[in-house]
C-alpha cells in the first residue's frame, strides 16, 4: 500500500494516542475534496465516516450517512475571493438583517491553533456594538449556530492546498474519532 505524503507527515508529527482497541488510519473522499486521519476501532467504539451531499458524517457501522453526526461541512468559493468574504456570503448572508449588520468574520488562529501556519481558521463573532446589545438582551447566540458563542466548531481554509474550497469543522462529542489537525483540502 502506497501512503500519501500527508499521511506520512502525520505519522511523524501525531500527538494524539488512539483509543484502546483503535488505530489511526487515513480517510479521504476525492469527490468532496477532503482527507483526514480517523480512528478505526473494533466493537462498540467502531465508527465510519461517510459523505452526504457536502458533509462528512460519523456513523455506526452499517448506518446510513444521513443519520450520522456531521463532522465537516465543505464549501466551494471562487479561488480569487477572499476567505472572509466567502464565509460571510455562505453563512452571514443567511442570518437575520440585524445579525447580518452586527456579525463579522474574524481569525480564530489565536484561540485555536491548527499546528500549521499554512492553515487558517475563522469564526463569526458579534461586533462591539452588537455584542453589547446581545448582552443586554441576554442572547447567548447573537450570530447563529456557526458562531464562536456556540463553540461547535470553526471555519478552516488551506490556501496552500486549494484556494477554491473551505470547510466548517464541527467539534464532536468526546472522544474525538477524527483528528482535526490532520485535515487536508484536496485540489480537484
Amino acid at each position: 500500500m502506497l501512503l500519501a505524503p500527508w499521511f506520512l507527515l502525520y505519522l511523524l508529527t501525531a500527538q494524539n494516542a488512539a483509543l484502546p482497541g483503535c488505530k489511526w488510519a487515513p480517510w479521504s473522499d476525492q469527490d468532496l475534496g477532503v482527507a483526514m486521519m480517523v480512528q478505526q476501532c473494533e466493537g462498540a467504539a467502531a465508527r465510519e465516516f461517510k459523505t452526504d451531499g457536502l458533509t462528512v458524517r460519523m456513523v455506526r457501522p452499517g448506518q446510513q450517512a444521513a443519520r450520522g453526526v456531521i463532522v465537516l461541512e465543505v464549501f466551494e468559493k471562487p479561488e480569487r475571493q477572499k476567505i472572509q468574504e466567502a464565509i460571510a456570503l455562505k453563512y452571514i448572508k443567511h442570518l437575520t438583517p440585524r445579525q447580518q449588520a452586527g456579525c463579522e468574520v474574524v481569525s480564530y488562529d489565536d484561540r485555536y491553533s491548527l499546528g500549521d501556519r499554512n492553515k487558517q481558521n475563522f469564526t463569526v463573532v458579534p461586533n462591539a456594538l452588537f455584542r453589547a446589545e446581545a448582552a443586554r438582551m441576554n442572547d447567548p447566540d447573537p450570530c447563529g449556530d456557526h458562531a464562536v458563542a456556540n463553540a461547535i466548531g470553526y471555519f478552516e481554509y488551506h490556501p496552500g492546498e486549494y484556494k477554491g474550497r473551505f470547510i466548517f469543522v464541527r467539534h464532536t462529542p468526546e472522544p474525538m474519532m477524527f483528528d482535526p489537525r490532520s485535515i487536508r483540502i484536496l485540489a480537484p
